[in-house]
C-alpha cells in the first residue's frame, strides 16, 4: 500500500509589531516567504491523490516485472570465444600498451633545432611517407606563393597577347608559381610589377633551400645500403653440444646481401634494486661461442653457453620474466658492395614471453632432391621440443687441408 499523505505544514506565526523594516531586511523576508511557498507547492504535489496513484501504478508495474522475470526461462547465455581468440586479443592489447610503455617520456631535456629534428625524422621515415611528405612541402609551397600572387593579379603581364593592359588569368598565374617551384621557368605569364617580382624572387630562394633539404634527404638515404635482416621472435634455453645455452638465430631477406667484418653482441639487462633502495639497469656482455665472422650471408646463428661465469647461470625463462629481464641482440658490420656501416638490433623482452625454455628453433634450410639448398623463411619462428643432447665428445684431430 502506498504510504499515507504527508500532512501540510502549519501556516508562519504572524510577524511581532516593530520599527519599520530596512530595504535589506524586506528583501530577506521576501526571499524566506518566496522559498516557503516552493517548498509547500512541492508537498502539495506529492501528496496529492494524483501522485499516489501514480506511485501505486509505478510499484504494481515493477512487481510484476519481477514476477514475469522470475517465472520465464532466460534465454541462453553467448558462449565465450573460444581460448585461442581470447589469447590472442589478450595478447594484441597487451603488446599495443607495451609498446607505449617501452618508450620513457623525456622531460626537462635539451630540444634539437627544427631544422636538424626534421632532417633526421624524414630519414627514419619510411620511403613512402617521406615521399609525401616531401610532394606536400613542395605542395604547400605552390599554393601559398599563388596566394600571394593572386592578390596582385594585374601585376603580370601575358606574354603573346596582343591586347593591351591584358589581365593574367588565376590558372596563368598557378603555372607560373608551379614552374618556379620545380625551376623550369616557363609560363605564360611574367612578373610585370614590383610586388610580383619581389615575391618571384623571394619564392625562388624559398625554393632553393627546400631543393638543398630534399636532396640532401634522398641521398642520404640512397647512400645508406641496409641489408634487410629478420631476427626470430623469441630467444631459447635449450642445450648445446651437451651444455645449456641461450640462442638466437636470423637470417636475410634478400640471397644477394652480404656483411663483411661481422661483429656480434648479446647483452643481459635487467633492473637492480640496492639495499639503498637506489634501482638502476645492470648490462652484461654475454660471452659468445663465435663474436666475430669475416662475411654472412644467408643466415646465422648466436650462441651463448650458460656455464657458471655465466650471468644466466641457474636461472630459467620463468626467473628471467619474475625479474623483467631483457637480452639485446646486436650485429654490427659493412656491406659488402658499398662498405657502408651496417647495424641491426633487436630486443627479447623476458616479460613478454620473449624467451623460451626446453624448446629448440625448426631447420630452416632444407636440401630438396636435386641437391639444391633452400631457405624457408617460414619456419623462422618455428620452435620444437629440445631433446638432451650426449656429452660433448672429445674433439677429434683437425684435418689438414687439401
Amino acid at each position: 500500500l502506498p504510504p499515507p499523505p504527508l500532512p501540510l505544514p502549519p501556516p508562519p506565526p504572524p510577524l511581532p509589531e516593530g520599527p519599520p523594516p530596512t530595504p535589506a531586511s524586506a528583501a530577506m523576508s521576501t526571499h524566506m516567504a518566496a522559498r516557503c511557498h516552493h517548498e509547500a507547492g512541492i508537498r502539495r504535489r506529492h501528496c496529492s491523490p494524483k501522485a499516489q496513484s501514480r506511485k501505486t501504478s509505478r510499484a504494481t508495474a515493477t512487481a510484476a516485472g519481477a514476477l514475469k522475470s522470475s517465472v520465464v526461462p532466460s534465454s541462453p547465455a553467448k558462449p565465450p570465444p573460444p581460448p585461442a581468440a581470447q589469447a590472442e586479443t589478450k595478447g594484441r592489447a597487451k603488446e599495443t600498451k607495451d609498446q607505449s610503455q617501452r618508450l620513457p617520456v623525456f622531460i626537462n631535456n635539451k630540444k634539437k633545432p627544427m631544422f636538424a629534428a626534421s632532417y633526421v625524422e624524414m630519414v627514419r621515415m619510411p620511403s613512402l611517407k617521406a615521399t609525401a611528405v616531401i610532394l606536400g612541402i613542395l605542395g604547400a609551397n605552390v599554393i601559398l606563393f599563388f596566394i600571394i600572387y593572386a592578390t596582385d593579379a594585374s601585376g603580370f603581364a601575358v606574354e603573346g597577347s596582343n591586347k593591351s593592359g591584358a589581365t593574367a588569368s588565376y590558372f596563368q598565374i598557378f603555372l607560373f608559381s608551379l614552374g618556379t617551384t620545380t625551376t623550369l621557368g616557363i609560363a605564360p605569364v611574367q612578373p610585370a610589377s614590383n610586388f610580383s617580382l619581389l615575391f618571384a624572387n623571394l619564392q625562388a630562394v624559398v625554393v632553393q633551400m627546400l631543393l638543398v633539404f630534399v636532396t640532401g634527404v634522398v641521398f642520404t638515404r640512397l647512400s645508406h645500403v641496409k641489408p634487410s635482416i629478420t631476427a626470430s621472435k623469441c630467444a631459447v634455453l635449450s642445450s648445446f653440444q651437451g651444455e645449456r645455452a641461450l640462442r638466437i638465430r636470423f637470417v636475410f631477406d634478400s640471397p644477394e646481401d652480404e656483411i663483411v667484418d661481422v661483429r656480434y653482441e648479446l647483452v643481459y639487462a635487467r633492473r637492480i634494486t640496492l639495499p639503498s633502495g637506489e634501482s638502476f639497469y645492470k648490462l652484461d656482455n654475454l660471452e659468445l661461442v663465435r663474436a666475430e665472422a669475416m662475411r654472412l650471408l644467408i643466415a646465422g646463428s648466436v650462441i651463448h653457453i650458460i656455464d657458471e661465469e655465466s650471468p644466466l647461470y641457474g636461472k630459467s625463462a620463468s626467473d628471467l620474466k619474475a625479474e623483467d629481464a631483457n637480452i639485446h641482440f646486436g650485429l654490427f658490420g659493412s656491406e659488402k658492395h658499398s662498405m657502408g656501416p651496417v647495424f641491426y638490433s633487436k630486443a627479447y623482452r623476458c616479460g613478454d614471453d620473449e624467451v623460451k625454455d626446453g624448446v629448440r628453433h625448426a631447420d630452416l634450410i632444407k636440401v630438396n632432391k636435386d641437391g639444391l639448398r633452400m631457405v624457408d623463411h617460414a619456419m623462422l619462428d618455428i620452435l620444437k621440443p629440445a631433446s638432451p643432447e650426449p656429452a660433448a665428445k672429445s674433439p677429434e684431430p683437425a684435418a689438414k687441408n687439401s
